[in-house]
């Protein structure tokens, strides 16, 4: 009777998944239960051996893994720049009017009087009133988009939304416009439509004091000291213009200078206070902001604006804007679609040209 010999027990815990290596010897394979005959040890070191030549391959030969397997995919996606819209945030915006409407109009009115000395006899004097219109033309924009069954399919396999891409573009296309109109106005103010550099109700620009030198009004080549007093100056002509309407220490204002210009703030003294840190201590009620579209904007020179948020209960500038953005309708077309917006704006006005002061040369 043969005994069966028995050559390697493992309990459960032992047995795991087994990787043969270039280590792994014939006994170990013998323990595991995998027979390897000496004939095919020996067809394997023949084939295998470094002094031997590998066979002929079958296919074309390639790298071992392709390079779309070596790569990392970015989940953030990066959007190119487009030129900042800031006009919100520097002039503000009212929402008035309607899409349909042609003009945003502003009634001013002048109180007429003059009091004399008072004389049983003499002819009495009578006060009036005068009424003037100052009027905005609304321009509208359009926009549209059009997206194919195809398109969107292939751009969700790339994690896009080909729509929502467009939709965005749409959106932002309509608000440069309308951005670009708030500082330049609308066809040169041909037809009444006006920016922040164009209204015909500003005040004339106020030439910047050259510096120690003599030789530049730029503040790049000007001290604490010399930036110091161009600003003061400012707060004082505006003070001055309206006639005291406009108080430093009690209303509020907004001091906004070219981008170009805006670093030199922080020049400091010689007690290391720069010109940004001692306007927000003197004057905390003066906001400071910068944009880019100050830049060169009267003969190529940077310019700075101090306005007043109000002067005698009444908005200095405002942005009139019947709508940022409308959804006019969508059309489909079987195999795509199309949708269509649009918004209106009618620029800026400068109600109140006494609470504003303008700078040029920085």
């Amino acid at each position: 009777m043969n005994e069966t010999q028995i050559i390697q027990r493992f309990s459960p815990s032992q047995c795991r998944p087994f990787a043969m290596d270039a280590g792994t010897k014939d006994a170990t394979l013998t323990k595991l239960g995998i027979g390897v005959s000496q004939k095919a040890i020996a067809d394997y070191r023949r084939l295998f051996a470094q002094d031997d030549t590998a066979p002929a391959g079958i296919t074309t030969p390639s790298i071992a893994t392709p390079v779309q397997f070596l790569q990392w995919w970015n989940p953030e996606i990066v959007e190119v720049a487009t030129v900042p819209t800031d006009a919100d945030e520097i002039i503000g915006k009212t929402t008035a009017g309607t899409f349909a409407d042609e003009e945003i109009v502003q009634p001013i009115v002048e109180h007429i009087g003059q009091a004399h000395p008072y004389g049983d006899m003499a002819n009495p004097r009578l006060a009036s009133w005068n009424v003037n219109f100052e009027a905005r033309t609304i321009v509208r924009f359009e926009e549209s988009m059009e997206v194919g069954i195809l398109e969107e399919e292939r751009a969700a396999k790339m994690r896009l939304s080909s729509a929502k891409e467009k939709r965005a573009a749409c959106a932002t296309a309509l608000k440069i416009e309308r951005n670009l109109i708030a500082y330049n106005g609308f066809s040169d103010g041909t037809n009444k439509t006006y920016g922040l550099l164009n209204d015909p109700n500003l005040p004339a620009y106020v030439d910047a004091a050259k510096n120690a030198a003599n030789t530049s009004t730029q503040w790049a080549d000007k001290t604490f000291l010399e930036i110091q007093a161009d600003v003061l100056s400012m707060i004082a002509g505006l003070q001055n213009s309206s006639k005291g309407l406009y108080n430093p220490k009690t209303k509020r204002a907004t001091l906004t200078v070219s981008l170009g210009a805006e670093q030199y703030m922080n020049k400091t003294s010689d007690y290391g206070v720069s010109v940004a840190k001692w306007l927000a201590e003197t004057y905390p009620l003066i906001t400071v902001k910068s944009t880019v579209f100050l830049n060169d904007a009267h003969g190529g020179d940077n310019v700075a604006y101090l306005v007043a948020d109000e002067t005698n209960g009444n908005k200095v500038i405002d942005q009139y804007v019947p709508e940022e953005f409308r959804f006019l309708g969508v059309f489909n077309k079987g195999k795509s679609y199309e949708e269509f917006f649009a918004n209106a704006t009618a620029g800026v006005m400068v109600r109140q040209p006494i609470g504003v002061y303008r700078l040029s040369g920085i």
